[in-house]
């Protein structure tokens, strides 16, 4: 991948953030989904209650699914090579985001307004298990929202938020 398309894959980012407008609340009670509403087009974004044996382990977690650990490290589990990640830290200040196979990986990751973004201008990718990035914060974090994950060619990657 060459930086034309690692700037593809940032706009692909910016505007489908852009578009999601607001979510609604990712803890559910004895539910084990829910969905996020105002996406694109009517499209439901899933978030799934983890299963009460799951280990803590990365690795075993479902197949493209993100966790936001009570240390604020983001965990993922993806058999799709990802170029680039968007999402919302809610209920807390973000100050920050480093570390993880994002930057291994040589991602930039820069955050405002509670909003991470991590992409490659050298078109590098992360996949399988571990943990994404982990996040600088003024406080405990309540959730995530607006989940945007994008491969080599600026697609969508459907994801998940288990909590």
């Amino acid at each position: 991948m060459n930086f034309f398309s690692s700037i593809v894959i940032l706009i692909f980012l910016s505007l489908s953030f852009d578009s999601y407008g607001a979510s609604s609340s990712l803890k559910t009670s004895g539910s084990e989904t829910s969905d996020q509403q105002n996406t694109p087009e009517g499209q439901k974004k899933k978030v799934r209650k983890i299963s009460a044996n799951w280990d803590g382990s990365a690795c075993t977690l479902p197949n493209h699914s993100v966790y936001l650990t009570d240390e604020n490290f983001v965990y993922y589990h993806s058999s799709t090579p990802i170029a680039g990640f968007q999402f919302n830290v809610e209920g807390t200040s973000l100050m920050g985001a480093w570390g993880g196979d994002a930057e291994a990986a040589e991602f930039t990751t820069p955050t405002g307004n509670n909003t991470v973004l991590g992409f490659s201008l050298e078109g590098n990718t992360i996949s399988g298990c571990g943990t994404m990035v982990m996040l600088e914060m003024e406080g405990k974090a309540t959730g995530m929202s607006n989940l945007v994950i994008s491969n080599a060619n600026g697609e969508s990657i459907p994801f998940v938020i288990v909590f």
